[in-house]
């Protein structure tokens, strides 16, 4: 495995944008959670994540194209 902390191609940095959502959107479920009582579905999350990081990655040329190339995440 490529190690993908420290690599500054697409993919690495698409990689560590999806660390970066994902432990963001647990930490506000696990909020959500403890002060309001309410949770939300795993499938709600997983897209806010995916959300997340094709709006981040669209941004940058280079991560759009292989951010196309890795859409495949039934809507």
């Amino acid at each position: 495995m490529i190690d993908q902390r420290r690599s500054k191609n697409a993919e690495a940095t698409i990689y560590r944008m999806t660390l970066t959502a994902t432990v963001y959107h647990v930490w506000q479920e696990r909020n959500r959670v403890v002060f309001q009582r309410r949770r939300r579905q795993l499938e709600e999350i997983v897209r806010m994540i995916i959300q997340e990081v094709f709006s981040r990655g669209s941004l940058v040329q280079r991560q759009n194209k292989r951010l196309q190339d890795l859409n495949s995440y039934p809507m």
